[in-house]
């Protein structure tokens, strides 16, 4: 069965600062459940990775501290180790608490590569070679390791940082996944329906089934009727 996972924790002080994160709470959780439930129709399993379960309407996890000290997301990689395949099974979905699905989502969930992650979408044309995001990750338990195992808390974050400052990649364990596995693995894209909120402008498009909102913008607070009518 698939295991469908979300990350819920805590502002973290040290480390590497996203630039603009909203303060998800248990009722973004329950959202995305109402969600995926209405819209994915293959059984799953949800789950919620949080340091804070209260009020959660799903199955919880502790949520993993390695890596936390070193702020972003990072403590996201630990879905690549052995310990959350054990903990989480085969087949594992990783997907952000900052969307809106609008329409049946079955197809994505049931694709069958053995890893598959949500295209990069830049603001404008040039702006970096980022090429993946890690709003939506779907592998088999297992596969790609590397990005677990090859992981270094002290070398690896400096990497990164330079990069980002080269212009080449942002963030923090997408910016890892991008430069540890290059430019070759499947992605999701417009084409599948995945769509990052900034790109829609006066409707949605036809084939739009899963909308991520990015940085500060949280669609429980996005007016659009489109929003409205689905983020329940």
């Amino acid at each position: 069965m698939l295991t469908i996972v979300c990350w819920k924790w805590k502002k973290q002080k040290a480390g590497f600062q996203l630039p603009g994160v909203v303060p998800y709470t248990a009722h973004h959780v329950n959202v995305l459940k109402n969600m995926l439930e209405r819209h994915c129709h293959i059984p799953f399993r949800f789950v919620c990775l949080t340091d804070d379960p209260r009020n959660v309407q799903c199955e919880t996890l502790p949520i993993p501290t390695q890596y936390a000290e070193l702020g972003g997301c990072y403590r996201r990689l630990w879905m690549f180790s052995e310990e959350a395949r054990e903990l989480l099974g085969e087949r594992i979905a990783s997907i952000d608490l900052d969307c809106v699905i609008v329409k049946d989502c079955t197809g994505i969930f049931s694709r069958s590569e053995d890893f598959i992650i949500n295209a990069y979408n830049p603001c404008r044309a040039g702006e970096n070679d980022q090429f993946y995001n890690g709003a939506l990750i779907l592998f088999n338990a297992g596969s790609r390791p590397e990005l677990w195992d090859d992981f270094d808390p002290i070398a690896t974050p400096l990497m990164l940082e330079d990069n980002r400052k080269k212009g080449v990649c942002i963030g923090s364990d997408q910016a890892w996944i991008r430069m540890r596995l290059g430019k070759g693995e499947a992605r999701v894209t417009n084409a599948d329906g995945i769509y990052e909120a900034r790109q829609i402008k006066f409707g949605l498009p036809k084939n739009a089934s899963i909308i991520f909102f990015s940085g500060r913008r949280d669609p429980m607070c996005d007016r659009r009727r489109w929003v409205r009518e689905n983020w329940k």
